[in-house]
Parts: C-alpha cells; structure tokens; sequence
C-alpha cells in the first residue's frame, strides 16, 4: 500500500476556495478519505451509509463526518485488523479510542492532526448486527486529494444503500438523510418499497409514510445550519419536502 502523503494548509485552502466547501469539514473529509483508503483491504467490512452514497454514487452532493460499515464477520477480527492499521499510521492519525462496544458492534473515534482543531476526530462505526440482503460490490472511491491514490472499496449494493437511506427518513429525521434521498432521486435512483419495509421490520418497525413528514418543523429549523456546513450546493428544503412528498404520494 503507497504512503499517504500529508495535505499541506495551502492545498486545502485552495481546494476550499475551488470546490465552494467549508474549510473546516474540507479538512476533516480529506482525513476520512486517508482512513477510508487505509481500510480499503480490510476483511469482513462492507462500506455503506450517507458517506458511500456521496463518495460513490453522489459525486460529493455534499461532505461527510463519519465511515459506517455493516461487518459481515465477527467483529473481534475486525477490531484487531483495524487497531493494527491505526498502530501502523500514528503519523496521520496519533490516537484513537474504541467506545460504545458490544459483541457486534463498536465504534472508533479516530483523532488528527488539523491545521485549525485542536481535538479533531472521526466516527468508525463497525455494526455486526446489520444484515446485508443485496450482494455488496467493487465500487471506486472518488475524491479530489492529489495526496491519496485512487482507490476502491467493498460497499453495499446502490439500491440497498438507497434503501437504508428511507429507513433513516423514517427513524430518525435529520436533514442530510432528506437532502440524500433527494440527490439519490434526482439521479434517478429508484425507491423498492418492500425492501424498505424489509428493512425496517429487522429494526421491529413498520413503514408509515406519515413519519417521513411528522417533524417537518424540526427538519425545517435545522436545515440551513446543518447542510450549509456540509453542501456547496444547498437545495432549498421546500424543494425537497415537495420532491419526497411526491415521490412518496403524500398529502398534508
């Protein structure tokens, strides 16, 4: 595996200035994009989430903060693998901490060097729990760091990562799970709805259309200071309600 070669403060401040992004969340993408490439070899994982959708199949809608992986073994070999990974690039990345860890999960908080933090760090969640019903494939990563060769990764099937997305829309209501499900349908990615409801009843729950829509004041007030920080490209939140309650043929 190539050497990974440190981003200097003026690349970054160039590539911010050329490509509209935060600084900050610049900087902390590139460091999960040196991570990511670190564990591209890793047995057992499959990449997935709102980070995978937006390297892979999104072209970088928007920035991301945190690596997700469904692990398709058991989680203790995992852990060894990626422990022995950190060890080896203590000059990237100086410290980490495993948190929240059970038989079939764990989380890893992996800490850098910024330019501007003092305590940066990214999320590495590692769930055993997940179940992958589509088969995983090859997928390259894109990105736009000189620094880091390119490089592809194990991930979760499109549709199945679209799939997870919905679930997230109606679990949990943050606005960057909106934002991708309105990217994912502008590129014309389709919604299986008996896949959602497949996924949903593992999680004991049942697809209601009503809670995609129920907090739209919640979604609303946190909008623009969520996805500001992440996007180049903002879509206005009224247009992606009226995209998602078309899609999903629902009325107020």
């Amino acid at each position: 595996m190539a050497e990974i070669k440190l981003i200097s403060e003026n690349q970054l401040r160039y590539l911010s200035g050329l490509k509209g992004f935060n600084l900050i969340y610049l900087e902390k993408d590139y460091f999960l994009t040196v991570l990511l490439y670190l564990l591209k070899d890793t047995k057992g994982i499959c990449f997935k989430g709102g980070t995978a959708l937006n390297k892979i199949f999104l072209n970088h809608k928007r920035l991301s903060e945190d690596l997700d992986f469904t692990c398709k073994t058991g989680t203790e070999d995992v852990k060894r693998e990626i422990t022995g990974i950190m060890e080896r690039n203590k000059y990237i990345f100086p410290k980490h901490a495993f948190e929240n860890q059970t038989d079939k999960f764990f989380r890893l908080k992996v800490f850098y060097k910024s330019y501007f933090n003092k305590e940066s760090y990214i999320l590495l969640d590692v769930n055993g729990k997940a179940s992958v019903i589509l088969s995983p494939e090859m997928r390259e990563v894109r990105h736009f760091y000189d620094e880091i060769p390119k490089f592809g990764i194990l991930t979760l099937n499109a549709k199945e990562l679209m799939t997870e997305k919905v679930r997230a829309l109606v679990m949990r209501n943050q606005p960057r799970d909106y934002f991708d499900v309105y990217a994912l349908l502008s590129m014309g990615y389709k919604i299986d709805i008996e896949l959602v409801k497949k996924k949903l009843k593992e999680a004991n729950q049942e697809f209601e259309v009503e809670r995609i829509f129920r907090n739209a004041k919640k979604i609303y007030s946190q909008w623009n200071d969520e996805l500001s920080q992440l996007t180049n490209e903002q879509a206005e939140y009224i247009t992606v309600i009226k995209r998602l309650q078309k899609e999903f043929k629902y009325k107020e």
